[in-house]
């Protein structure tokens, strides 16, 4: 699996395609909060249209858990898109209902249209 990012203004964007090692998609993961311009990032989206990832849920509730050390990813609007019929689907909504536990705004959607529309959105309680 290819999994890169990369930081489009305020926004952190994760792709994933094909299928990958746990430990190296924690990498490049950790390696993106790492970065100097992960400041500025107020949104984020992950483009797992294309995995073929698979985990278990005990893995996706510890790698959720580890996030919560990260105070700002609460302060982020999370959009994950992965296809209805898909693994991916079944496991970002199982890792949305992990982050929810912890504090975070995630929201699964079947496409990228209807997930930047979401990040793009104004919630109450945001400045606009």
């Amino acid at each position: 699996m290819a999994v890169h990012y990369e930081f489009i203004d305020d926004l952190l964007k994760f792709t994933y395609s094909g299928d990958t090692e746990l430990d190296a998609l924690s990498e490049v993961w950790f390696s993106a909060l790492a970065d100097p311009a992960f400041k500025r990032c107020r949104k984020m989206l992950i483009d797992a249209s294309l995995s073929e990832l698979n985990m278990s849920a005990a893995f996706i509730e510890d790698r959720t858990a580890r996030m919560a050390r990260f105070k700002q990813l609460a302060e982020i609007k999370w959009a994950v898109i992965a296809e209805k019929n898909n693994l991916a689907f079944g496991l970002s909504r199982m890792f949305s209902t992990f982050a929810e536990d912890i504090g975070l705004n995630v929201m699964v959607f079947r496409d990228s249209d209807q997930a930047m529309a979401w990040l793009s959105s104004v919630n109450e309680g945001e400045p606009a």
